[in-house]
């Protein structure tokens, strides 16, 4: 099977909201821009999952702007315990259903993937999520 390719918003016209990309073989790598000024290219494989709209997109948004000021790259961006905190704090509150078809569903939040700290930039956050590892992405301040 030809392993297929998708750019996320790639005029940068869509307001995609949070979006859960869940790290697993699918043969589906999507990529999207990331790093804030230096709109890095990142690309992974895995399924999607719309995380919405709303209050949290912004406040994601926002602490990466009063943080960083669109520099959140290496070697940029210095990821203090603090800093660290602060996104953590955001990250559990954004929920994630964990649904199976028996109909034992989960209301479940997102964690900062502390493992994966060398890949953290705006709009590309590793997190541990129900699914297992996976990127919270979202636009881009480019």
């Amino acid at each position: 099977m030809e392993r297929q390719f998708v750019f996320l918003d790639p005029d940068g016209t869509s307001d995609l909201g949070l979006i859960l990309l869940v790290l697993a073989p699918t043969g589906v790598e999507y990529q999207t821009q990331a790093a804030g000024l230096a709109t890095t290219l990142l690309t992974a494989e895995g399924f999607l999952i719309p995380l919405g709209h709303g209050d949290l997109e912004t406040q994601v948004m926002e602490f990466f702007h009063a943080e960083f000021h669109g520099h959140s790259y290496a070697p940029e961006a210095a990821w203090t315990e603090d800093r660290l905190v602060r996104l953590e704090l955001l990250l559990k509150q954004i929920p994630i259903w964990k649904t199976r078809r028996d109909g034992e569903d989960a209301r479940l939040h997102l964690t900062l993937d502390r493992t994966r700290i060398s890949e953290l930039t705006e709009a590309w956050i590793p997190v541990a999520s129900p699914y297992g590892p996976a990127l919270l992405l979202f636009a881009n301040s480019d």
